[in-house]
């Protein structure tokens, strides 16, 4: 089976880095088709850079990446490239357009995605909430006025808009209280498992990652430094 996502000899420094150190140093990893893969590592281990090169918000200096069997890296690759990758961070509300409802935000996301009736994306925003155990009235409510835990299932929705064969969570679950973390985390591997996608767990959590992920990378000063199955 090839992999659905390939990571090979990636690197990147950032000028703050006067020591010459690299924030990622010469990583590879695969992502194979419906897998969950664990990355785990503490504060400036580079995991969260490894999250952005892979979605495109973070150039790499050096290496290849490959995604649905296609190059991703590089100025002439094409802009949907990453249309089924798909990214949740650690702050869901900071995700979120503050001065537009739950629906809005969720139609905004699908417009960019499907030329399709304005009466059809009301339907689809509010079937995806009920995906994520969301009642359709929350479509009329702003951000601030959820908790963080619902705000992150927004997050989880609005990236479901889009069917991706790849989910990245990076620290998706560690802004929230443990109770809800737990909630995040079945709903994250109820809709993987619906899907059939593959999603790339970043955290700095072992135990976590451990109880989510069949496969784990252990990352370190930019650095692999273990690989393992849970």
């Amino acid at each position: 089976m090839e992999a659905l996502l390939r990571a090979e000899h990636l690197k990147k420094q950032f000028h703050r880095n006067a020591d010459g150190k690299h924030a990622v140093n010469d990583v590879s990893f695969e992502i194979m088709p419906g897998e969950c893969l664990g990355l785990i590592g503490e504060s400036g281990s580079g995991k969260s850079t490894i999250a952005k090169i892979l979605t495109g918000i973070e150039s790499a200096a050096e290496g290849n990446l490959y995604f649905e069997g296609n190059p991703i890296l590089g100025k002439h690759v094409r802009k949907d490239s990453r249309k089924n990758m798909q990214m949740i961070f650690q702050n869901p509300k900071s995700s979120l357009n503050p001065k537009m409802t739950i629906g809005q935000n969720l139609d905004d996301a699908l417009r960019y995605y499907e030329k399709i009736p304005k009466t059809e994306r009301k339907v689809q925003c509010e079937q995806i909430l009920e995906r994520v155990h969301l009642p359709k009235e929350y479509l009329l409510r702003y951000p601030d006025q959820l908790s963080d835990g619902e705000c992150q299932r927004i997050c989880i929705a609005r990236a479901l808009l889009r069917h991706p064969a790849l989910l990245i969570c990076d620290e998706a679950t560690s802004a929230l209280d443990v109770s809800v973390q737990k909630e995040i985390v079945e709903l994250l591997q109820e809709v993987q498992r619906e899907e059939q996608m593959a999603l790339l767990f970043i955290s700095h959590d072992l135990a976590l990652v451990s109880h989510v992920c069949s496969r784990i990378i252990v990352l370190s000063h930019g650095e692999i430094i273990e690989h393992f199955q849970s």
